[in-house]
């Protein structure tokens, strides 16, 4: 990227990073993140326009952003300033602003500032893209895992999770699109199956199919709910039944009614 003119110096204290806790500007590295003022931490600035999906019309998005730098503090020093959109768990953006220490005035020209920067700016425009594909329900993304994954399955793996589908997560998950599959959604599916009288490995089964199918459609660019198994209670593994054993009136007329034998 080609050096500007000039750099913005920036004095307003509202707009520009402050040194972190108390011991002031020895505590930020180069190529740290800096927390802006204003009351915000990461200076959430805004939630981005909703996906064209969503909104229900065509929304044109940041795509491309140079960043820029600043310098502040009484020992100079220049920080590198762009934009970020963070995917949240409903499948919509928030735009993030980012500050990052580059390095001192006094040892760093400009134009090593925006090599400096160049990478932060690389990695954000390079993850610059139309949000993940949402609205999907998880019965018609199953029909896509069932043509492109499951026939490169083991065959018992394959019948496994057939049988957690059928009978278990499409009739009641299926009609939910993948981002209203969420933790919440998951333990009232987990009680669901433990009043039907599953068993506690039956449940593990059914919930590591579900999650291995919602994996899949993360790394497929789905927009999806976000649930961890560490964050979900299994039910209680339920008592034994005591074996029933015969008792001695039973057994003395099993002996009697068995056939005699001639020698």
């Amino acid at each position: 990227m080609a050096c500007p003119d000039s750099i913005h110096v920036v004095e307003d204290p509202e707009t520009v990073p402050q040194p972190l806790g108390g011991r002031g500007r020895e505590q930020v590295r180069p190529g740290q993140d800096v927390p802006m003022t204003g009351g915000a931490t990461d200076a959430i600035v805004a939630t981005a326009t909703p996906s064209p999906i969503q909104a229900g019309a065509i929304v044109s998005r940041r795509r491309f952003q140079k960043g820029n730098i600043i310098i502040r503090g009484k020992t100079p020093r220049r920080y590198g300033m762009y934009r970020e959109d963070v995917l949240q768990t409903n499948g919509t953006f928030k735009r993030v602003r980012r500050c990052v220490l580059l390095g001192p005035v006094s040892s760093m020209s400009e134009r090593a500032a925006w090599k400096a920067f160049q990478p932060y700016l690389d990695r954000v425009n390079a993850a610059a893209r139309m949000p993940p594909k949402s609205g999907v329900p998880l019965e018609t993304f199953v029909k896509e895992w069932r043509t492109n994954v499951a026939v490169n399955l083991k065959g018992s793996t394959t019948r496994a999770a057939e049988s957690h589908l059928r009978a278990h997560i499409l009739p009641k998950l299926g009609s939910l699109t993948l981002t209203e599959i969420n933790t919440k959604i998951v333990q009232s599916f987990v009680a669901y199956l433990a009043t039907a009288e599953r068993s506690r490995k039956t449940v593990e089964n059914v919930l590591l199919t579900l999650s291995s199918i919602l994996r899949k459609a993360r790394a497929w660019d789905y927009a999806c709910g976000s649930f961890s198994l560490a964050d979900i209670t299994l039910p209680r593994e339920g008592v034994k039944k005591e074996q029933r054993c015969f008792s001695d009136e039973e057994i003395g007329k099993i002996l009697g009614a068995r056939p005699k034998i001639s020698i």
